[in-house]
């Protein structure tokens, strides 16, 4: 919980975007392509309090500005890929605070048809990101400065599927291998500690159809 020296509430975070983008289905619908652009304003980033250390005081808001290409399309008839790339950037002198300013990702998808009404889908993927700024205040100057995160990030996924007529149970996994624990000694010497292994398993059941 964010709390401020005075004791009174933090101020709320408003925030605002602009969105446009086309689409398009190409090769018979085989493949789908859409492109946007976006403008986003956010207004008070919490920011340390150099004066009473563990609370924080208002800073300044972000604005940012991007676009983002997706495709997803068939290889064959049971092979898809999915990859998508976006670029954001600050509308002012201030770098974006933990907004990587290059992102990739792309999926592999392939499904098996096991029998009447029975598949098996097996995914994976990755996910990139570099060009990541950091906040950090000095307790002695009060200066708050925006160091660059010096390692890229690479990220793999997996997921698996099992569909049984109308039901369909999916377990995928993040951060397969464990990799976002990297040793940072541009901020604080410290270890920057990122999300772990993540398992999420879903079960879907479609409803039955009006006769």
């Amino acid at each position: 919980q964010v709390q401020i020296y005075p004791g009174t509430p933090f101020p709320a975070a408003i925030s605002t975007g602009h969105e446009a983008g086309v689409k398009l289905e190409l090769f018979g619908g085989r493949l789908s392509v859409t492109g946007d652009y976006f403008r986003k304003d956010n207004s008070n980033l919490p920011l340390v309090d150099p004066a009473h250390p563990g609370f924080y005081i208002a800073g300044p808001g972000q604005k940012s500005e991007g676009f983002e290409i997706n495709q997803s399309g068939k290889i064959t008839p049971t092979l898809f890929l999915q990859s998508g790339f976006a670029y954001t950037t600050s509308r002012n002198a201030t770098p974006l605070v933990s907004a990587p300013r290059y992102q990739a990702n792309a999926w592999l998808l392939k499904s098996f048809t096991l029998g009447d009404r029975q598949q098996l889908d097996v995914g994976f993927g990755g996910n990139y990101q570099d060009n990541i700024y950091l906040v950090k205040t000095d307790f002695t100057t009060g200066i708050t400065t925006y160091p660059k995160f010096p390692n890229k990030y690479v990220r793999f996924d997996a997921a698996v599927g099992y569909t049984y007529g109308p039901y369909k149970l999916n377990l995928t996994v993040n951060n397969l291998f464990d990799r976002f624990n990297i040793y940072t000694p541009q901020v604080a010497n410290s270890l920057y500690q990122g999300v772990g292994r993540e398992f999420r398993l879903v079960f879907t059941a479609a409803l039955p159809k009006k006769r």
